[in-house]
């Protein structure tokens, strides 16, 4: 029985390891985002926004994800594809890390123009931040929110349902290794 239990964690390595690309991608919202957030324009009115509370809207995009998630896009994508889940959980899985995808290209096109704006005041080699809002950073922050929903979702559906009766599904989802 061991020898089966460990052939079916051995087939669904693979699909764990996927994991690492959506966490690579979510050590960007504390680490590139802030950095580049504290280089914009954190001022609205007479406000000024600290560039690491801006993750904020990951968690309300995954607020707003999860019902828009199951009330419209699965019984949606039930009508097409017959399932009752609407996707398989590999499907949502790969949705998900393509939308983290999208999040980083959002990312690296505000990055660029701030590059580009910086070059042109002549502020490259400045510690000052660059007359671009901060609020150009939220869809990006808004699509990671989106790639979270999928991507969990899908892998916490395709663990439960693999793995074996006796195996903790929390501890494979977190295991570091």
């Amino acid at each position: 029985m061991q020898v089966e239990e460990l052939k079916i964690l051995i087939r669904m390595f693979p699909i764990w390891a996927t994991g690492i690309i959506i966490c690579a991608a979510y050590a960007q919202l504390g680490t590139l985002f802030v950095e580049q957030g504290m280089m914009m324009d954190r001022t609205i009115g007479s406000f000024s926004i600290p560039a690491a509370s801006l993750s904020a809207c990951d968690v309300i995009s995954v607020i707003f994800w999860v019902p828009v998630y199951d009330r419209v896009i699965v019984p949606i994508a039930r009508k097409f594809t017959g399932r009752e889940k609407g996707f398989t959980e590999l499907q949502r899985m790969g949705i998900g890390l393509f939308i983290s995808v999208l999040c980083m290209v959002s990312a690296a096109l505000v990055e660029m123009k701030r590059l580009a704006l910086a070059q042109a005041l002549g502020l490259v080699d400045e510690n000052v931040p660059i007359p671009l809002s901060i609020t150009w950073q939220i869809p990006q922050y808004f699509l990671f929110g989106a790639a979270e929903v999928f991507t969990f979702i899908g892998q916490l559906e395709f663990f439960y349902e693999q793995s074996p009766d006796g195996m903790c599904v929390a501890c494979l989802l977190h295991c570091p290794f």
